[in-house]
């Protein structure tokens, strides 16, 4: 699969709009803990982090490499299995 295709298929927007589900569900049902893990756009973490000040007890885990690699500067070449989480 190629980089520029494997980006296509995980937008960001998909997963800007799974956490503000979560954000409503765990309004509904606020006594919940709620862990994303492998959070991976900044609008997210800021989605979670309004979510942390508006009283709501969401955590997120961010891998490393997010925060370092720019997606528009990677090469559009073949990604390996060890390189697809």
């Amino acid at each position: 699969m190629l980089y520029g295709t494997f980006l296509a298929l995980h937008p960001q927007q998909l997963e800007v709009d799974a956490i503000e589900l979560i954000m409503a569900l765990h309004r509904r049902y606020p006594t919940l803990w709620l862990r994303i893990v492998h959070l991976s756009t900044a609008d997210a973490l800021l989605l979670n982090r309004a979510a942390q000040q508006s009283g709501l007890s969401l955590v997120a885990e961010m891998c490393f490499h997010y925060l370092c690699l720019d997606a528009t500067r990677m090469p559009n070449s073949y990604l390996t299995a060890s390189s697809v989480s």
